[in-house]
C-alpha cells in the first residue's frame, strides 16, 4: 500500500502522523506550500506551508506555546521547507 503522504511534517521535534486511524493524538489531513512567486516578474514573497491536521481533543492545536516552533517538512531525500509558526486557525469538521 503506497503512503498518502509521502513527506514528513514535523512540528517542534515531534513528527506529525501521515494517516488518521484513530488512535493517535492527532494526524497529518492535508499539505500545502505555496513557494515565493508565480513568475519571473512578481515581486518575491516569503514561501509558506499551511498543514491540516486532525486533533479531536483540541488540545495540542489550541496549545499557545505553538506559536514561534518550529515546522518542517521532509521528503526521502532532501527538507522542503523550514519555518516558523505564526498563526493557527482552530475549525471543527462538519460531519
Amino acid at each position: 500500500m503506497t503512503p498518502r503522504h509521502l513527506a514528513t511534517v514535523t512540528v517542534a521535534g515531534e513528527a506529525i502522523a501521515g494517516d488518521w486511524d484513530g488512535s493517535g493524538r492527532f494526524a497529518l489531513d492535508g499539505l500545502r506550500i505555496t513557494w515565493g512567486r508565480s513568475d519571473l516578474y512578481d515581486q518575491p514573497s516569503n514561501t509558506t506551508a499551511r498543514a491540516v491536521i486532525i486533533d479531536p481533543s483540541g488540545a495540542w492545536a489550541s496549545n499557545p506555546d505553538l506559536y514561534g516552533e518550529t515546522l518542517t517538512i521532509d521528503r526521502p531525500a532532501a527538507r522542503v521547507f523550514r519555518g516558523t509558526i505564526d498563526s493557527i486557525e482552530i475549525a471543527q469538521r462538519a460531519m
